[in-house]
């Protein structure tokens, strides 16, 4: 009988075995780095028809930086394992982790299963959920079709114990009557101790991906990814709200949050891991991540900043909350942020009414920014610290005030009229004088795709009802004053910035220099020209980024009437 072999030293004997407590043989086969050095230590389960010699496309210099330690099998029947006539998934599962305890891997470690492999790995969620392991269906379709390039040199040993062990025998475990239903699974992990995860390829011709968006919606405590075209621009990810929707098209990657939703994210400028800066964008009312954030790609690149913008609670492809605050909000930038692994500290920017969100990290989550901006930031009307005497005369308190109680109290009503046809309330609206500035207006005609309230989107009811709860989170009364917030970098190691444009017609300067009067410790920066739509002027973007991360003053003259106080 073959010995075991040490990972990483060179021996004559290549198939070590291990013998089971029924007496059965297990063979396997270790990779990457020696076992008492590792960081992960992962046990891959190979397919129908495959052995312990499944191709894993993995590089020498990935496989060392991670620290991995790979350990593949040859299930029951396959290669050079012996057949178990008494098979079953349970006794599969179990192999593993006779094989597991007998390398001594540990109390937990990963289990990584590939297509009908899969079936143990169910084993471990029912039978050895305390082991927890990590669960992966499938690798990236770039791996599937670089596998179809690689010959198998050991391919004639995959049968060799007989087709009726191989291969009957997986197909009758595999798709006969299982002894526990994988849909009425718990999750096996607790707060953040571990996760599982279903990777399914869109164009799969063997397991229809409609067949696993049920099994996602089913088990809500898996995250579901589900791979797209690689060539036509890297994977894709699909939202646990499209899953529903077979119209919907799959574009992004997301997280899933503690309390189960998905948000939905993109990233814009340099990769994370060559960033000097690391930012997290919040757009505003009726927009999403696919915002015009216009900063020029040679400011990006230069200055070496990672962008991420994301899809708030409701908007675009991410879950709404129904449960949806001010700390809601804060929190899931927090979230986003450790998942993505930004470090201890981010930069947020807060887009007009995306500013709620923005002020709320303020005052949930001060310990965790580098630096904070907003621009063209929303004043609510009901904050305690704004007198009487500032407001009174703000036609804008009125409108905002009739909004409130209509949607509050006949929510209906406003949603007939938004989506009515005679007279579109979105024609009234857009490029209104009443609203937008003459620069607005010049902006918009360069930003294509521009809709402030479509009535095709707003046909969806689903729509109609997340603009109204942003609405009301961001204009009811607040469980704090924003005016009475405190300075978080009292050391200057950040700052705090507000971009406002002079002839904004949604938020006055009056009521902003009121603000800013509250909270010296915040440097503003009036737009001359500048309406509420700046985020689509490159020039104010660049300065935003170049004020929040190297505290350049913008070159902009200050208009008269400018206070004082607002120009040191």
């Amino acid at each position: 009988m073959p010995s075991s072999k040490v990972c990483g030293k060179p021996v004559s004997i290549t198939t070590p075995i291990i013998k089971l407590s029924d007496g059965r043989q297990l063979a396997y086969k270790e990779q990457g780095v020696p076992k008492d050095e590792a960081i992960y230590k992962a046990i891959v389960v190979h397919g129908f028809d495959s052995s312990k010699d499944i191709y894993l496309p993995l590089s020498k210099e990935f496989v060392e930086k991670k620290g991995l330690y790979i350990v593949t099998i040859d299930r029951p029947g396959y290669g050079e394992s012996d057949p178990n006539p008494k098979r079953t998934i349970k006794s599969d599962t179990f192999d593993v982790q006779e094989l597991a305890d007998h390398l001594d891997l540990g109390s937990k470690f990963y289990v990584v299963g590939v297509s009908l492999g899969n079936y143990i790995t169910w084993g471990f969620l029912k039978y050895l959920p305390h082991r927890h392991p990590m669960i992966f269906n499938t690798k990236d379709v770039e791996t599937i079709h670089k596998m179809a390039l690689v010959p198998n040199p050991n391919e004639y040993k995959i049968r060799q114990q007989g087709e009726e062990e191989s291969l009957y025998r997986d197909l009758k475990i595999g798709f006969g009557k299982w002894e526990f239903d994988p849909m009425e699974l718990k999750s096996p992990f607790k707060g953040k101790v571990g996760s599982v995860h279903l990777w399914q390829g869109y164009e799969d011709k063997l397991v229809p991906y409609q067949l696993q968006r049920f099994l996602a919606n089913k088990l809500p405590w898996i995250n579901y990814h589900e791979m797209g075209n690689i060539s036509g621009g890297g994977h894709r990810k699909r939202s646990s709200k499209s899953i529903d929707d077979p119209e919907s098209e799959i574009i992004s990657p997301r997280i899933r949050l503690n309390d189960g939703r998905i948000l939905a994210y993109r990233e814009s400028g340099v990769s994370k891991k060559d960033a000097n800066f690391k930012i997290i964008v919040v757009h505003g009312f009726n927009s999403n991540k696919d915002m015009s954030f216009l900063a020029p790609q040679e400011v990006m690149e230069g200055l070496k900043i990672y962008m991420v913008l994301y899809d708030r609670a409701g908007y675009g492809e991410s879950d709404p909350n129904p449960k949806k605050s001010l700390k809601s909000e804060a929190l899931d930038i927090e979230q986003l942020a450790d998942q993505l692994e930004l470090g201890p500290k981010f930069y947020v920017i807060g887009v007009s009414l995306g500013s709620y969100p923005t002020w709320s990290c303020l005052q949930y989550i001060p310990h965790r920014l580098q630096g904070v901006a907003l621009m063209a930031s929303v004043v609510n009307y009901r904050w305690p610290s704004l007198p009487k005497s500032v407001i009174k005369d703000d036609f804008r308190k009125g409108l905002v005030k009739l909004a409130l109680c209509v949607l509050k109290s006949v929510p209906g009503l406003l949603y007939w009229w938004m989506t009515q046809k005679l007279f579109p309330p979105s024609n009234m609206m857009e490029k209104n004088p009443v609203f937008f500035s003459e620069r607005d207006v010049e902006l918009l005609k360069r930003t294509p795709g521009f809709e402030l309230l479509s009535e095709n989107k707003l046909e969806k009811r689903s729509v109609f009802d997340n603009l109204r709860q942003d609405f009301l989170v961001g204009f009811s009364k607040w469980d704090f004053d924003p005016l009475k917030l405190n300075n978080p970098f009292l050391k200057d190691e950040g700052s705090v910035h507000l971009f406002v444009g002079y002839e904004d017609k949604v938020v006055p300067i009056e009521l902003q220099r009121y603000v800013m009067g509250q909270l010296p410790w915040i440097k503003s920066h009036e737009i001359p020209q500048g309406g509420h739509l700046i985020v689509y002027d490159s020039e104010v973007c660049e300065s935003v980024l170049r004020a929040l991360l190297l505290d350049e003053e913008p070159a902009y003259i200050p208009l008269p009437g400018t206070p004082k106080s607002l120009l040191s």
